[in-house]
């Protein structure tokens, strides 16, 4: 089919556009072991994040303790992020997941760290 141009003549170019609506949500890779015990009053996690449609906006993290801690905070980059995990004595759970830009969510995943 042809469509005609702003001057009425035909444009055999064709009329479609193609749209890619992202719908893959984000995935997160954790570094190392899910459990941990320390001496450390703070802990860095590192890991990365990918995204298949291409819209990877953030990694974030969430202190278990105090509890009733309900805010993700953002942790240092996309791709290759790390966070620096504070620490109380006992049992610590920090939640991590990636976000992109339409707000899908990654599977959070647990480190659990226990404080000497």
């Amino acid at each position: 089919d042809s469509v005609p141009d702003d001057d009425g003549m035909a444009d055999s170019s064709g009329a479609a556009y193609v749209f890619t609506i992202p719908s893959s949500p984000p995935t997160l890779r954790v570094i190392g072991k899910k459990t941990i015990i320390t001496s450390k009053g703070r802990y860095s996690l590192k890991g990365s994040a990918a995204d298949a449609d291409g819209d990877l906006l953030r990694v974030e993290a969430r202190d278990t303790r105090p509890a009733g801690r309900t805010t993700y905070r953002s942790a240092r980059g996309t791709t290759r992020w790390s966070y620096r995990a504070p620490l109380r004595s006992g049992r610590n759970v920090v939640k991590i997941r990636a976000v992109d830009a339409t707000g899908k969510q990654s599977r959070i995943t647990r480190v659990t760290i226990q404080k000497r």
